[in-house]
């Protein structure tokens, strides 16, 4: 085996398998967690890294998440002592790590955020967890904070984070209440965001723009044609709800349930679209113009929950998807190449790395 094999897996959320997918579900994929772990132990990879969200931090239901990630504490820890190096990209889901990587000095995991740099056999690879390039994600925290105290924000940026917005003449009550606000805006499930008519027709109006977007330079001929088609479609859509105006769509109440369906309709599209290859070049470019420049070879991200693997003209891009429902994405990086199957599942055989 290579010396830096690197395996990678992201958005496991195993707190959630047992409400999403059942106890008999859970529990076996439970099992196949913990025959991945024994295989890491086997194999020996040089690197093992989590890219995000290995469970919901706080815990949703405001239980306990020992009970749920006692085993794989334990495993990683069994990782750290057989010479394995095991690291940690914080995701939206697990805000509370980026705490824990500055109350630890020399931690047995290694805890990054918001991106990883690695050499995997002189190649330089990237691994970032992918929310911070979710235009529908920071709206929605946007929206909350309007909601929570911040007296006026300016319109959306999208695909970018606004500047600080100036401190308003009254904090909240409790430094904690707006940490806890923080956490529930960044663990809201993506169908919560269509909860009233402002939010969506805010959210429209993001995807107005996505769809508006050529994304021919991240995708081949067959995909980009797939993708014309979609988007004339949901365009038609929006403009059937909107009233076809310009800027900021209206939502009245009696177009609510449709509005509801294309939000949805649009959401799916958003997430298993090329918004993040895209994403992934501009961090490629960042890099390759810093004043220390670093030649990025390959980028891995998650968040979106739909496998991608594409080859961008210099660099492959690799997105791990989910262990959330069917998914079992493993990523595997060896001699600075990938090793990857979008299509596998989580009781699929592991991966050939030897």
């Amino acid at each position: 085996m290579a010396d830096q094999t690197t395996v990678v897996v992201s958005d496991l959320h195993m707190d959630v398998w047992e409400e999403s997918e059942g106890a008999e579900v859970a529990e076996a994929k439970r099992h196949r967690l913990q025959e991945f772990f024994d295989w890491i132990l086997e194999v020996r990879p040089y690197r093992f890294v989590i890219a995000g969200d290995l469970l919901d931090v706080p815990e949703r239901t405001e239980g306990s998440l020992v009970a749920t990630c006692a085993s794989t504490v334990q495993a990683l820890y069994q990782m750290t002592r057989a010479g394995i190096k095991v690291g940690y990209v914080v995701g939206n889901h697990d805000c509370g790590l980026i705490g824990l990587a500055a109350a630890l000095a020399s931690p047995p995991v290694r805890i990054d955020y918001p991106c990883m740099l690695i050499d995997c056999d002189g190649r330089t690879v990237l691994i970032e967890h992918g929310h911070l390039h979710d235009p529908w994600l920071w709206d929605y925290v946007r929206q909350h904070a309007r909601d929570m105290w911040v007296r006026e924000v300016r319109p959306p940026q999208v695909y970018h984070l606004q500047d600080a917005a100036p401190a308003p003449e009254e904090g909240p009550a409790d430094e904690a209440d707006l940490l806890g606000e923080l956490h529930r805006s960044l663990q809201a499930d993506r169908e919560q965001r269509l909860a009233d008519d402002e939010a969506r027709a805010g959210l429209l109006e993001i995807m107005r723009t996505e769809l508006e977007t050529d994304y021919g330079d991240v995708m081949d001929a067959e995909a980009r044609a797939q993708w014309q088609a979609d988007r004339s479609r949901l365009l038609q859509g929006l403009k059937r709800v909107g009233g076809g105006e310009p800027g900021r769509l209206s939502v009245a109440p009696s177009d609510a349930a449709d509005v509801e369906e294309l939000g949805v309709e649009l959401l799916r599209h958003l997430y298993v679209g090329p918004h993040w290859r895209r994403s992934a070049r501009r961090r490629v470019e960042a890099f390759a113009n810093a004043a220390d420049p670093v030649e990025v070879s390959g980028v891995i991200m998650g968040h979106t929950h739909h496998a991608d693997r594409a080859d961008l003209g210099g660099f492959w891009y690799a997105n791990v998807g989910t262990w959330r429902d069917d998914g079992g994405g493993i990523v595997v990086i060896k001699g600075g190449d990938v090793i990857f199957d979008p299509r596998r599942r989580w009781d699929d055989p592991w991966p050939e790395i030897s």
